[in-house]
């Protein structure tokens, strides 16, 4: 149900979880482990660079990684839609 829930709020990509914030040590490596599988990223110290560049924030990160966007960028389209879904396709016309 929970699953459910998350794919209609528009909070997954693919088949992963994406809004989340790593705010302590067991998020922070789940959120790295998320980013590597999502983008596909190989190298565990540029997944952490990138998840830093995103103050934490593992959907802002996948969306600067799919589109190029900045931080802020990724952060408005963020704000602006809500959800990751919707951001995604603002910032590239694609789906996850």
């Amino acid at each position: 149900m929970t699953t459910a829930v998350m794919i209609r709020l528009g909070r997954t990509c693919d088949n992963l979880m994406v809004c989340l914030h790593a705010k302590n040590e067991k998020l922070v490596n789940r959120v790295a482990r998320l980013y590597r599988e999502a983008t596909g990223e190989g190298d565990p110290l540029r997944a952490e660079e990138a998840l830093c560049a995103a103050h934490g924030r593992l959907d802002v990160a996948i969306l600067m990684q799919k589109t190029g966007a900045s931080f802020d960028e990724a952060c408005s389209a963020m704000d602006e839609h809500g959800n990751f879904g919707q951001a995604l396709l603002k910032l590239t016309g694609a789906t996850c």
